[in-house]
């Protein structure tokens, strides 16, 4: 398996308030190379090749949760676990058909050097807000963002300079002075009503 591209994902370039992905197009899909390890707490965790699949139960968890549980200092791994490397949630793509998939992450050196090589302009960022509530993931964000907002009427966004970043469904988005002033103004309005 080799890895031959790597690209940033950015939905709201499409008018979807989502967080922009890294994908990567490996040439094969990655065969496991280290077999499942199981924990205590029910997570397991496998590896494939640089990849990276875990899960915990049933749950639906993010990288996020992964690093607070096994890469953060203030909850150090239990006797005889390994500390595990920080990692970014990836969609990874196979060959030249558009199959993918989002069941894996890579390591987050790895999606710095892959970044930096394909996509300099952005760069791997904390998500501040769920810092804030204990997680630990890791956003590609732009280096030199511009306006987000969404022009529905020529289905694109807006592209001026940014003047502030805002988080709006629990997402964040830069916007121009304009943009902004709308967007103050209907968050104003909400808490008004």
């Amino acid at each position: 398996m080799k890895i031959q591209d790597a690209w940033i994902d950015d939905p709201m370039l499409r008018g979807l308030k989502q967080s922009p992905k890294l994908c990567v197009q490996v040439d094969v899909p990655p065969d496991q190379t280290i077999a499942e390890q199981s924990f205590d707490d029910g997570w397991t965790v496998s590896r494939y090749g640089p990849f990276v699949k875990y899960r915990l139960g049933r749950r639906k968890v993010t990288a996020g949760d992964f690093n607070a549980r096994f890469t953060s200092v203030h909850n150090p791994p239990k006797l005889g676990e390994p500390r595990l490397r920080s990692i970014v949630d990836v969609s990874v793509f196979f060959g030249k058909s558009e199959g993918y998939t989002n069941e894996f992450a890579l390591l987050l050196d790895r999606s710095r050097g892959l970044m930096k090589k394909y996509q300099p302009q952005w760069r791997l960022m904390l998500d501040d807000k769920l810092a804030q509530s204990g997680k630990i993931l890791w956003l590609p964000i732009e280096r030199h963002p511009v306006c987000k907002f969404w022009d529905k009427e020529h289905k694109t966004i807006c592209s001026k300079r940014m003047e502030q970043v805002v988080r709006s469904d629990g997402v964040e988005f830069p916007l121009c002075h304009e943009h902004l002033e709308i967007f103050n103004h209907s968050q104003a309005a909400g808490r008004a009503s």
